[in-house]
């Protein structure tokens, strides 16, 4: 499985509205995966203080699973984050895929932001 965090900017004005994309991608390399096409996933994106701050749900989407030639795919999922959502302070942003109906899930640790 591989899967991505981005983010146009990794120093965010707490008081500015901010979208993270979160992508998810596995090989057809088990009876698994092409049985996960058209399963619906959840991706939640949290935000994991590396100051005194406590931990945050920044979002989830739902979506179903499609094929794409080499495997099935969660793509280009985006979340969007309201302003003051987060606290000033540095986070690390973390993501979780769950298919439903599937043994098949995910987990990625993505980029350090500051948010002032």
């Amino acid at each position: 499985m591989t899967a991505d965090i981005c983010i146009d900017s990794t120093r965010i004005e707490s008081h500015e509205d901010f979208d993270v994309s979160v992508d998810f991608a596995f090989a057809a390399l088990e009876d698994d995966s092409p049985a996960a096409e058209g399963l619906e996933y959840v991706i939640s994106l949290q935000a994991e203080s590396l100051d005194a701050h406590p931990a945050r749900v920044l979002g989830t989407r739902k979506g179903i699973i499609t094929a794409d030639g080499l495997g099935c795919v969660a793509r280009e999922t985006t979340i969007s984050v309201a302003a003051g959502t987060l606290l000033p302070g540095s986070y690390k942003l973390a993501s979780t895929l769950i298919i439903k109906g599937s043994p098949l899930a995910g987990y990625v640790e993505g980029p350090i932001i500051q948010v002032s």
